[in-house]
């Protein structure tokens, strides 16, 4: 027990003594794997029953072919040299899931990242890197074909802010208006990342750290690096005097203002509780999925069969009786509206909410109009 009161009363100890752990558990996924590159580049095993290193790492601690071939491509790309059991100082803290996701994202991309960012945050990195790579060479050449033939004077730096603006375009009122330093209006977290597509280059990788920006074109693996005040020169050169903001987007890219603009990066929240940070941003911010339904087609309602034994009714007053049913509302469709709308709150869709909202207001009111018309009825 006084083991543990001495935990809780001194945070930073606590802190450093995990995160030492958490050093010890990355350098050993190295070692690991140079320890296997000696068996299987050694005569290590000659006086072993195994044949080769497969067998022997199998045989010996339950480890299969591709999890051998993980640790050894772990050491291959992360230790000194790329032969030893020393993790390099730029991958300290990674942990190993980072770092094994991290294997299938290219050199450029990964030399980027830090320890910070959460497996989340690599894997859709990861992601938007394949979706670029599934296009081929040929395909990026005809969609942008103009382009490539005929490339802009503008630095890679000018062409992606150019790019983040229309994308999320939130950020370019916030710039424009004033509304709060640069750094903490495109850095809410650290780092921040923006993915976007420049024409005739493709998908680039914005990373914003407090040092300054780095850049990488993911078709091309290029990269640049440019300084805060580089950035805010950039937003200054996209952006076109005007009454507001929404008229110098509009006179910047030609289109009417979007009404449901991508959310920007959200910034960190403090979690006092356990003294640590919550990330409540994702990589690249993205507008909310649309969770609207569309309404269902009113079906009548069916006459209920009638039995054997009751009094058949004339065929006027049954005419008159059908046309005054009401159709059969779906209940259901206005609860889904409700749940949809308390999502988009969370999401801070205001707009899509009021909609949404506004539609279900309409069915009540003709649910409550076709009920007062039966009660007039009777």
């Amino acid at each position: 027990m006084e083991q543990l009161e001495e935990w809780q009363m001194d945070y930073s100890k606590y802190r450093q003594e995990l995160q030492s752990e958490l050093q010890k558990t990355s350098e050993g996924f190295v070692r690991i794997g140079y320890l296997l590159k000696l068996a299987r580049d050694t005569a290590i095993l000659q006086d072993s029953q195994y044949s080769n290193y497969l067998d022997f790492a199998n045989g010996e601690f339950g480890l299969d072919k591709s999890t051998v071939s993980r640790f050894i491509r772990i050491n291959d790309k992360y230790s000194e040299g790329g032969f030893s059991d020393k993790l390099l100082e730029q991958y300290q803290g990674f942990g190993y899931s980072k770092l094994a996701l991290m294997l299938t994202i290219p050199d450029a991309v990964a030399e980027e990242l830090t320890p910070q960012m959460s497996k989340a945050d690599i894997q859709e990195i990861k992601e938007e890197i394949e979706e670029e790579k599934a296009i081929s060479d040929v395909e990026h050449f005809e969609q942008n074909a103009e382009v490539i033939m005929n490339p802009p004077t503008e630095s890679l730096l000018l062409q992606t802010i150019t790019a983040i603006g229309k994308d999320f375009s939130r950020i370019y009122l916030s710039i424009f208006d004033g509304r709060a330093d640069i750094k903490e209006i495109m850095m809410p977290v650290e780092p921040s990342t923006y993915v976007t597509r420049v024409p005739g280059k493709g998908k680039v990788i914005l990373i914003a750290k407090s040092e300054g920006i780095s850049l990488t074109e993911v078709r091309s693996e290029a990269k640049a690096s440019a300084t805060w005040e580089e950035l805010a020169q950039s937003w200054k050169e996209i952006m076109i005097p005007a009454v507001s903001g929404k008229e110098s987007w509009e006179k910047t890219y030609g289109e009417s203002f979007p009404e449901e603009p991508k959310e920007e990066p959200k910034p960190e929240k403090d979690n006092k509780a356990a003294g640590v940070k919550e990330k409540v941003a994702p990589v690249q911010p993205k507008k909310p999925p649309k969770v609207n339904t569309p309404k269902k087609e009113k079906q009548p309602k069916k006459e209920p069969e009638k039995k054997v034994e009751e009094k058949t009714v004339p065929i006027e007053e049954n005419q008159a009786k059908t046309a005054s049913e009401k159709p059969d509302f779906d209940i259901s469709q206005i609860l889904e509206n409700l749940e949809n709308a308390a999502k988009l709150v969370k999401n801070l869709d205001f707009i899509q909410c009021r909609d949404l909202l506004a539609d279900t207001i309409t069915l009540l009111n003709e649910l409550n109009e076709e009920g007062k018309k039966d009660d007039d009825t009777e």
